[in-house]
């Protein structure tokens, strides 16, 4: 069984995005896993980097250190064995909140130039989208998603690292939203209760 940890970035308690959230750890929970939740909205999480932390990473001085909230993020995803992150998608990215969580706890000595922290078997990215994905494949944004957060923020800090689009919310009528609204979640579901598969 997996210690999941999860980062979950939405402002709205009752959204398809906490929708999804609540199916996966349903599926978490269906298996046995243990998980955990920094929700950043409901934190308060502080997202602007500080002059002194800028310092501090411009610097490449790991010496120096690091926030109390910081710090608190880096112990869960230590100890976790699998990482999801979890938002909707905003002009083709996260939300600023988790933008600006990498930006604080991405540290220098903790995630690049000599990390300490030990990549985390998985990662996993799921995110909620309006546009379908034949219009995200279409114009490249999908790929562009991908590569940001997968490719760049992720990197080689996980063993297997994947992304999962929830798209086709805008331009829907009810009764055709509300059927692909619950395939979405059984599929979140079963993605909790699949975690620990590559």
């Amino acid at each position: 069984m997996s210690l999941v940890h999860i980062v979950y970035a939405h402002p709205n308690p009752v959204s398809f995005t906490h929708a999804l959230l609540d199916a996966f750890v349903a599926g978490l929970d269906d298996a046995g896993h243990q998980h955990s939740i920094s929700d950043l909205y409901a934190m308060g999480f502080n997202p602007v980097m500080s002059p002194a932390e800028y310092a501090r990473e411009s610097r490449c001085d790991a010496a120096l250190p690091v926030a109390g909230d910081v710090a608190q993020e880096q112990a869960a995803l230590d100890a976790a064995d699998v990482w999801v992150f979890v938002y909707p998608v905003w002009w083709s990215d996260c939300p600023a909140i988790l933008k600006g969580w990498f930006d604080r706890v991405w540290t220098v000595g903790w995630a690049y130039h000599e990390p300490t922290a030990t990549p985390t078997r998985k990662a996993l990215v799921l995110c909620s989208a309006g546009q379908s994905v034949e219009h995200l494949r279409d114009t490249g944004l999908g790929q562009a998603m991908r590569a940001v957060m997968v490719s760049d923020r992720i990197f080689t800090r996980a063993d297997v690292a994947d992304m999962q689009v929830f798209a086709g919310s805008e331009g829907a009528d009810p009764a055709q939203w509300e059927l692909i609204r619950q395939q979405h979640l059984d599929q979140a579901r079963h993605l909790g209760q699949t975690i620990d598969l590559a």
